[in-house]
């Protein structure tokens, strides 16, 4: 997945600890003409992995550095690379989902 200049964060659960249900992401998108883009990314990967847990959240780059934002950089700073979010496509929960 070629996505110019997006960054992923990892958030939530998934690094607090061992037991977890689902998998937060932040995507930070440059501009808003990215959208498109990376929602078909996301949306293929959900169908090559239906039993996916990840759940994600898009920003702009000027919403993530508004501290303002609920997921801003003070609150959601953990980067991941664009092949570390793929494979979290593959990851099953640890415990039962609710």
């Amino acid at each position: 997945m070629e996505i110019a200049k997006t960054r992923f964060y990892i958030f939530g659960s998934y690094l607090k600890n061992l037991n977890y249900n689902d998998i937060d992401v932040l995507v930070v998108i440059p501009r808003i003409e990215n959208i498109n883009m990376i929602n078909e990314n996301i949306h293929k990967l959900s169908i090559e992995n239906p039993m996916n847990i990840v759940h994600v959240q898009i920003y702009l780059s000027s919403e993530y550095y508004n501290i303002e934002n609920k997921f801003s950089y003070e609150k959601v700073n953990h980067e991941i690379s664009s092949d570390e979010f793929i494979k979290l496509y593959k990851i099953r929960p640890t415990t039962a989902s609710t």
